[in-house]
């Protein structure tokens, strides 16, 4: 495959674009400009590789599209891949394969009933485990988003413990996604941000006509159709289904065409 033949370049552009990429609000409210990471792509299954090269070509696509804007820190970055690991390969679990579409899925999505969390990386703010990794920890990367946010966003965290939980309540979290938890685990923790609602209440009254205090929860992370109950039960605001984009089945559909009488 020759990765930079121009009918994919136009394809990984349009998929970067239409994220718009080079503007996530996340990552630039809450992470030095300057920092050096590394990240390694590991299988998470048994699996045959296939498109092994896409990856330092989305990395040229993206410095290229970055350049545009002169106030963001441009992007460098090497991607090694392993000389046993090609195209075709069959890897494991846990085997480290390099260290390096979406407006039709998400209208698919709300014609099913469902709710777009957000539209691109622009839209909302949705600080993650590697964001408080990169950021310096929950306070950090809160303050920073919670300061730097535009008027009207939410600052949501993703948290996957109980105390990952309180270090975000504590730090001013706007919302909370719970993050592979069991349905367990989540009644526990929406219980526990009902009561900090309730506190922050007692402690700062609402006047007639204000809002009372609202952490949004959310829960994502191995829900599919046949666990889904459970999490609903377990009380949160909001269930994160990714199966319903990144493993739906295709329909089977056919054209017929018949021609018009003259």
């Amino acid at each position: 495959m020759d990765w930079k033949n121009r009918r994919i370049d136009a394809l990984l552009e349009q998929a970067l674009i239409e994220d718009k990429a080079a503007s996530d609000t996340t990552t630039s409210l809450t992470i030095d400009p300057d920092l050096r990471a590394t990240a390694t792509v590991l299988a998470r299954q048994e699996l045959v590789v296939a498109g092994l090269g896409c990856i330092p070509r989305i990395f040229e696509i993206f410095a290229r599209i970055q350049s545009s804007d002169a106030k963001q820190a441009q992007t460098r970055y090497e991607v090694i891949s392993h000389p046993e690991i090609f195209d075709g390969v069959r890897a494991h679990n846990g085997q480290s394969l390099a260290v390096g579409l979406r407006t039709l899925d998400k209208y698919a999505v709300l014609c099913g009933g469902g709710t777009n969390h957000r539209l691109d990386l622009s839209d909302g703010i949705l600080i993650k485990n590697n964001h408080i990794s990169l950021g310096g920890g929950v306070k950090q990367v809160l303050g920073r988003a919670l300061t730097g946010r535009k008027p009207g966003q939410r600052v949501q965290i993703e948290v996957r413990n109980p105390q990952e939980l309180e270090d975000a309540l504590k730090y001013g979290a706007e919302a909370i996604l719970l993050d592979n938890m069991t349905p367990e685990q989540v009644k526990a923790a929406v219980t526990r941000i009902k009561q900090h609602e309730a506190a922050q209440e007692e402690a700062n009254p609402t006047k007639a006509g204000d809002k009372k205090p609202w952490i949004p929860t959310e829960a994502s992370g191995g829900i599919v159709l046949e666990n889904i109950r459970a999490y609903a039960l377990a009380g949160v605001d909001f269930i994160s289904v990714g199966a319903l984009t990144h493993s739906a089945k295709a329909a089977d559909i056919s054209m017929r065409i018949t021609a018009e009488p003259r």
